[in-house]
């Protein structure tokens, strides 16, 4: 089975940092993100491109960048049958999950 995966991120804190007075920069502080979409969609068979996820990602954080020009991230997604999800309970997350592996 072909798909095609698709997730967009959002920035929930910028990075901070200091530059150096030899020309080096520090980052004091990372930039944090966050999932807020993921769409996976057939890649081949009688339903080509037709979605079988697109999940939006809840947060109650304030986003401070939406990482690009025209985000896919809306109110009201066009697909998804479970609109808003804690990234836990994603189909995606879910689905990807593998038991962890003892020495």
């Amino acid at each position: 089975m072909l798909i095609a995966i698709d997730a967009e991120f959002v920035q929930m804190q910028q990075e901070e940092t200091e530059y150096r007075s030899d020309g080096t920069k520090k980052v004091l502080r990372p930039a944090r993100l966050r999932l807020a979409r993921v769409s996976v969609l057939r890649g081949d068979g009688p339903k080509q491109g037709v979605p079988f996820i697109d999940d939006h990602i809840h947060t109650s954080e304030i986003i401070v960048d939406y990482l690009t020009e025209f985000p896919g991230i809306r109110c009201k997604p066009t697909f998804s049958l479970n609109l808003y999800l804690a990234l836990k309970s994603s189909k995606l997350a879910t689905s990807i999950r593998t038991p962890r592996r003892t020495p």
